[in-house]
Parts: structure tokens; C-alpha cells; sequence
């Protein structure tokens, strides 16, 4: 975002004498425009260059397709490696953790093999989306599973040497969601995450998934299907 301030002195002026009289002035479509056009120019020129950042190099097109696809399977790896980082297991991710990343939120179609810029993760993820962690029940997890499976699943990350199948939830036992904020606020038809306790972290899932490619440097397609029936 490119803020541009412009301040005044507070010097004070008194008038000693006034005169008036009326003038025409003829503006062009083109003078405000040309005015506004020369103080952003330079900050359009820092974005656009921002954008065309290489931030990692992929072996293979990443696609998107139900249930996971290597681009659905991309993001919920990224937001696996941050949350497993930032709960109580410091060093391998909790095994009662999982991802959920909406079908609809991935906005690309495919990404093609060679370098990832900046400008193509803002394609992939143009909305301004937060991580969201969610404590949520047994029961309730598999509800919310099964109601994805019925629309032929989304990108999710869990310990698949844990869970094999659903029936391997416990409906006792209490997980932790990580999604973001637009499913935790019950979009997509999850009304069910509504009111259950959670937290934001204010972090947006974009810079997440920017973050993990700067670390990976080198991608490989994974096009697994997670998903448990």
C-alpha cells in the first residue's frame, strides 16, 4: 500500500487587503490525471518490481483439481509448516493438528514449472485472508469433513500416519483447526465453525505461503489426495 501524506507549515497569515475578480479556467481532461499520474508513477514502478520478485522455482506445473492437486496440497503444506512451528510441539507438528484451506479461496487455475514471482502468489491468493486456529471437537470435525467430502473435498493436511479414515477421530477428543478467517467465520457453508472458540492470528495466508517458498527455494508437485472418508 502507498500512502502519500502532504502537510502544510502552520505560518500565519493576516490579510491586508483583499481584491477579487472571476477568471475562467479551462481544465483538460487530461491536467488532473497528468498530476496525479507524476507523484505515483514511482511507487506504481516499486510495486510493479516488487511483484516480479522471484520468490521459488517449481520442477513441475502446479494445478489445482478436488481434493488437494499440488497447488491446493502447496498451500495447506505452507500453513502446515508455520502452525506446527507456533503450537505446543516445537519440533514436529502436533498430531491432533489439521489444515483446511477452501477450494474456492485458490483463485489460479495452474501455475506453471520454473520461477514463482511475487505477482503470481497475489493471483493465487488475491483475498485478504487471516490464519485462524480453531478449537473444535471430534464430533464436530467429522461433520464438517463429511460435508466437504460431499462437494468432492478441499486442500487438507493432517498426520496421515494417525488418520487413516474418519472413524480414526476421536469424537471425545478435541483438535485444532487451522483455516482462515473467511471459513472460521462460517463462509464456504461452515456455518458449523461459527462459535466455536478460536483465535486469529493477523497474519495473512498469502505472506505465509510467500514466506514458505522463500524458504523451499525449490518446489516439487505433490498431487497426494488427502482427504479421509
Amino acid at each position: 500500500m502507498v500512502i502519500i501524506s502532504l502537510t502544510a507549515c502552520n505560518a500565519r497569515h493576516v490579510a491586508v487587503a483583499m481584491q477579487s475578480n472571476n477568471q475562467r479556467v479551462k481544465a483538460t481532461a487530461d491536467s488532473s490525471y497528468s498530476l496525479s499520474e507524476a507523484i505515483l508513477a514511482p511507487y506504481r514502478q516499486q510495486l510493479l518490481d516488487s511483484f516480479s520478485t522471484i520468490v521459488a522455482t517449481t520442477y513441475d506445473k502446479l494445478v489445482k483439481r478436488k481434493p488437494s492437486g499440488s497447488l491446493g496440497n502447496l498451500v495447506t503444506k505452507a500453513i502446515w509448516e508455520h502452525a506446527k512451528y507456533n503450537s505446543k510441539a516445537t519440533s514436529q507438528a502436533p498430531p491432533d493438528l489439521f489444515v483446511l484451506m477452501n477450494y474456492g479461496g485458490i483463485r489460479l487455475q495452474e501455475i506453471a514449472a520454473g520461477p514463482i514471482s511475487m505477482g503470481t502468489i497475489y493471483k493465487l491468493l488475491p483475498f485478504e485472508n487471516t490464519l485462524v486456529r480453531i478449537d473444535i471437537s471430534g464430533t464436530d470435525l467429522v461433520k464438517l469433513l463429511q460435508q466437504i467430502n460431499a462437494t468432492d473435498g478441499w486442500p487438507i493436511r493432517f498426520n496421515n500416519k494417525k488418520f487413516k479414515s474418519l472413524k480414526d477421530i476421536n469424537k471425545k477428543m478435541r483438535y485444532e483447526l487451522v483455516t482462515n478467517n473467511y471459513i472460521a467465520q462460517g463462509g464456504d457453508h461452515c456455518e458449523i465453525l461459527q462459535k466455536m472458540p478460536q483465535k486469529d492470528s493477523g497474519l495473512l495466508l498469502r505472506d505465509i505461503i510467500i514466506e514458505y517458498l522463500i524458504l523451499q527455494k525449490n518446489i516439487e508437485a505433490d498431487n497426494t489426495n488427502y482427504i479421509l472418508k
